[in-house]
């Protein structure tokens, strides 16, 4: 019988024990160990005492709250420096994955729908874009399993690669920050792949990360606009695809700029969103089956991989350029 008290501790014991390998040996860090440990358990007979969705609802609610708990931690000089210098990359790294995956789609005979949801996984925040755009272009079933199961197969590729690329080309910490948070698909794996790198890049990746998605926003009214199919006005709502989650964070860092919050506080704070990410991407690994992921079709993956590589090579590009 599959309990949510029997999920939560398993939830749980992957989070400590994340948490203490990421102490014990930093190179593998938090983030990394938590999805790792989470996907063992996935793939292992201990997935029969939980229910992946109600798992993915908790990764979920995790990494909300705990980025919301990391805007008490960060100034707003960080975020205007940061964020407003990233927004060319995250602008071209829209335009170019649309582009892609359109132009690259369509000679690989893959569908309009398919083709609009890859676009918007790659170039907004992963599942959540192509949850929020799905509807809105009509998308059935077998795209929606198709796109969020390539999305989700490179956001583990990000894992490690992202790191690899950041020694290759010599990236300082600001550098790398943006790269991870204008290049990897989904909010989860820019958390990981930043924190894997410090504590600076993964803050300045989640900040990038979180400009990056309110283009969801302007993204689903564009496919409202191409998609002449659209008659029914109730089926969008603006406050269903809306990230609310990110108003908190900003006012959050507000706060924490106009009061003086003791070090002590702050301290705590950063600790506390530190082990609310790590029990986020402990959920998201165990939301993972190995057979689920294989369900993407071969030219979907082809498609999602040629979108991702160029998206890559555009925002690395520009970073390296405008923070030079």
């Amino acid at each position: 019988m599959k309990s949510n008290v029997m999920a939560y501790g398993l939830l749980l014991v992957i989070t400590l024990l994340a948490y203490l390998i990421g102490n014990q040996f930093p190179i593998i860090g938090h983030s990394f160990a938590a999805i790792v440990l989470g996907m063992i358990v996935a793939n292992t007979a201990l997935r029969g005492l939980y229910d992946a969705k109600n798992i993915k609802k908790v990764s979920s609610m995790m990494l909300k709250f705990g980025v919301v708990l990391l805007g008490f931690t960060l100034s707003l000089d960080m975020l205007s420096s940061v964020t407003l210098n990233a927004i060319p990359i995250i602008l071209l790294v829209i335009l170019i994955a649309f582009a892609t995956a359109y132009f690259v789609g369509k000679k690989l005979g893959i569908s309009v729908n398919a083709r609009w949801l890859i676009g918007a996984g790659t170039a907004i925040c992963g599942g959540s874009a192509i949850a929020a755009v799905a509807p809105i272009v009509e998308a059935d079933e077998d795209d929606l399993t198709y796109a969020i199961s390539t999305i989700f197969i490179y956001n583990l590729l990000a894992l490690v690669l992202f790191p690899l690329l950041g020694q290759l080309f010599g990236l300082s910490t600001i550098q790398y920050g943006v790269f991870a948070g204008t290049a990897i698909n989904d909010t989860s794996s820019v958390v990981a792949a930043g924190y894997q790198h410090s504590q600076l890049a993964g803050d300045t990746a989640t900040l990038v990360k979180m400009m990056r998605t309110l283009m969801i926003v302007p993204v689903s009214l564009a496919a409202i606009y191409s998609n002449y199919r659209q008659t029914d006005k109730q089926s969008f709502s603006l406050k269903k695809i809306f990230p609310t989650f990110i108003l908190f964070f900003i006012v959050a860092i507000v706060l924490a700029n106009v009061f003086n919050l003791p070090a002590a506080f702050t301290t705590g704070i950063k600790s506390l969103s530190r082990l609310a990410l790590t029990a986020a991407l402990a959920a998201v690994g165990m939301s993972v089956s190995f057979g689920d992921l294989m369900k993407a079709g071969f030219k979907t993956i082809v498609l999602g991989g040629v979108t991702w590589l160029i998206v890559i090579i555009s925002s690395l590009a520009m970073t390296m350029w405008l923070y030079a």
